[in-house]
């Protein structure tokens, strides 16, 4: 289903591209901008790719999802992912350690 409201497949990156990981705990304002493709209702879900004045962001946030992570990205087509999950910590460990 997320699939379908983001419009898009599958988003790989390599994990050189990682810059920085932010453990969020109100993940839905977290995303910013204006949606230009994707789901969204404001303050209760953010799926798809999100634009402001000089960075884009994907994000897959639901209301269910009050906790999240930000990861900040380089050399991509996104600057930043912003994505709701219920241990936010676990995912910032694994990311850190293949950094």
């Amino acid at each position: 289903m997320e699939k379908i409201e983001a419009i898009h497949s599958d988003l790989r990156f390599p994990i050189s591209s990682v810059v920085n990981t932010e453990i969020l705990e109100d993940t839905i304002h977290a995303v910013h901008g204006v949606r230009t493709l994707g789901t969204g209702i404001p303050g209760y879900l953010a799926i798809g790719s999100y634009r402001d004045i000089d960075s884009t962001t994907f994000a897959v946030v639901h209301h269910k999802k009050t906790r999240g992570i930000k990861i900040t990205l380089k050399d991509e087509v996104y600057d930043a992912l912003v994505i709701g999950f219920d241990d936010p910590e676990s995912i910032a460990e694994k990311l850190q350690i293949l950094m």
